[in-house]
């Protein structure tokens, strides 16, 4: 009994021993353990702020549990330091883009193989294209015309343009989505990878229409300046013969009794005065007089003309149809210049029509503009000489002075105002004028 009452306490103390054991180990590695393993998988998900417990202990999972401090620390320092470097690499990319976004010249870059990749606004409205029509759709080639594209290659790596693979400040022309040339400055670069490879090129263009416009207004000026000097002599030399020859002719008319030669003399006289009209004409035009504004309405000004040229329009059998926009206000105009202009156009409409039709003058309000419109059922005009219209001395009539157009053009201008024609062969003529109201 004795023996048997050994046994049992001693298998007691031993179960009581393994459970300490067993107590120790769950205290001291398994709950140490799992704690980790909680903290590890809060920090894979990116909660790297999770509380990792302290532990006082020496053994392996203390050193365990002081490692994973470490690292998250490390962790935590290396997130913060990338976090500072990606809003510093943001801020300069922003900073980038804003700055080819907001360039006053077009900025286009392709890569290697000259697919477009950047396009700014302004290349926008130089091109006529958006960002979704070009970036990675468009390749540069097609925004030049034929042969262009080629030739500005081959002067990119010369080396008399700014240095091999640089371009500086190179004339040319681009082609916009309308199909019209535009005349650009061109600066250029080839881009280069850590390799050295060639990656791509980086284009501005900057718009040389106004410039051009204005270069051209200057040479205008000064031919102008020059032809009204010779005009200013020639005028003066040849009215006075006119004069006296004018007057002769008149005394011989009504002193011949010869039809025949009555009507030879009125020819002259006819002739002498068309000469008068072409000087006036001319000196009209060299010597263009500031508008003289007072407040007027558009309307009352078109009425005018039309009473003026209604005897005319029933000889040549043309339906006159006004449309005119009551809403629009009074503004400072030049009343004389402005029906000269109107008049210029509408006598052209008359001589396009030679066997009657319609002419139509329409007045309307647009974006604080007086627009007018003027249009006939003329016989039309060719694209060639569509562009020649506003020449001076350009003419398509036997007697014309070509001048007419060039003048309605000079008022126009001078009331800060823009006119067009828009016309077609067999098709007719549109004529349009806009001018700013001022008050």
């Amino acid at each position: 009994i004795h023996r048997n009452n050994l046994i049992i306490n001693l298998f007691i103390s031993t179960m009581l021993l393994i459970g300490l054991i067993t107590g120790l180990l769950h205290y001291m590695v398994i709950i140490p353990v799992q704690r980790l393993t909680k903290a590890a998988k809060a920090i894979a998900k990116g909660n790297l702020g999770k509380e990792i417990p302290v532990t006082k202990s020496k053994d392996e999972v203390g050193e365990l549990t002081s490692a994973f401090r470490e690292m998250q620390a490390s962790l935590i320092k290396l997130t913060t330091d990338l976090k500072a470097s990606s809003e510093e690499l943001k801020k300069m990319y922003d900073f980038q883009k804003k700055l080819i976004e907001n360039s006053i010249d077009g900025i286009v870059a392709t890569d290697e193989k000259r697919n477009i990749v950047i396009f700014n606004e302004r290349a926008e409205a130089i091109f006529g294209y958006s960002q979704e029509e070009v970036v990675g759709k468009m390749k540069i080639d097609e925004l030049y015309p034929p042969g262009v594209s080629k030739k500005i290659e081959r002067v990119l790596y010369d080396d008399n343009f700014g240095g091999r693979g640089r371009l500086a400040n190179y004339e040319t022309v681009i082609i916009n989505k309308k199909g019209e040339q535009v005349p650009v400055w061109l600066s250029a670069a080839l881009i280069h990878g850590e390799n050295g490879k060639e990656i791509g090129t980086v284009m501005v263009f900057r718009d040389l229409t106004e410039r051009k416009e204005l270069e051209e207004k200057i040479l205008q000026s000064e031919r102008l300046a020059t032809i009204g000097r010779g005009v200013s002599y020639i005028g003066h030399e040849i009215k006075n013969p006119l004069i006296i020859i004018g007057g002769f002719t008149q005394q011989v008319l009504y002193s011949t009794k010869d039809e025949k030669n009555r009507q030879k003399l009125q020819i002259v006289l006819e002739e002498i005065e068309r000469l008068n009209q072409f000087l006036t004409s001319i000196s009209d035009f060299t010597k263009f007089t500031k508008p003289q504004l007072s407040v007027s309405n558009i309307n009352d000004i078109v009425n005018e003309v039309h009473n003026l040229i209604e005897l005319e329009l029933k000889d040549k059998q043309i339906k006159f149809v006004k449309s005119l926009d009551p809403h629009i206000p009074e503004s400072l105009l030049d009343i004389k210049q402005i029906k000269q202009v109107l008049l210029n156009i509408i006598k052209n409409s008359i001589e396009a029509m030679p066997g009657g039709g319609n002419l139509t003058v329409i007045t309307t309000l647009k974006n604080d503009h007086i627009l007018i419109k003027i249009k006939d059922t003329g016989k039309g005009i060719s694209a060639e000489n569509l562009k020649k219209i506003f020449d001076p001395f350009f003419t398509t009539k036997p007697k014309g002075s070509g001048l007419g157009l060039a003048i309605s053009k000079k008022i126009i201008e001078a009331h800060k105002g823009k006119i067009f024609f828009e016309s077609e062969l067999g098709k007719g003529t549109t004529c349009v004028i806009s001018i700013p109201i001022e008050r």
